[in-house]
């Protein structure tokens, strides 16, 4: 088989590599995402679904020393980010942090925090982090 692959024409050989660099980005892929999966630490991750994932969760079950809360009159703050990945091709942007959603809604004092995540076939993601307080 080896012999044949060596001696068959070149349309037929530019095939199989290309089949080949198909296959090993696939499962790189695959173990990358395999592996991020594991990497992530949360109560409770909810399982990712095949074309989109959404989801809106606490950051903290216990945020600062009383056990914050969402409380009707408390200042809202929202900061986010994006990510556009398409094999190595990979684009982030955005300050998702709780400081930046803190000074967005006039925040000195933060109580509360939760974050909302999508993600679209695995090519984007959004990040939104959400922050009450006084």
């Amino acid at each position: 088989m080896i012999k044949n692959l060596l001696t068959g024409s070149l349309a037929r050989k530019a095939g199989l590599m290309a089949a080949a660099c198909v296959l090993g980005m696939g499962l790189v892929g695959c173990g990358g995402r395999l592996a991020s999966r594991e990497m992530m630490k949360a109560p409770v991750v909810p399982p990712p679904g095949v074309l989109v994932t959404m989801y809106k969760a606490p950051l903290d079950f216990n945020f600062g020393k009383e056990g914050g809360t969402k409380a009707e009159n408390s200042r809202f703050g929202q900061s986010e980010t994006h990510y556009i990945g398409i094999w190595f091709i990979r684009i982030a942007w955005g300050d998702g942090s709780l400081d930046t959603a803190s000074k967005q809604g006039g925040i000195s004092n933060l109580s509360y925090a939760d974050y909302e995540y999508l993600n679209i076939l695995g090519v984007y993601q959004n990040v939104k982090f959400n922050a009450y307080g006084e």
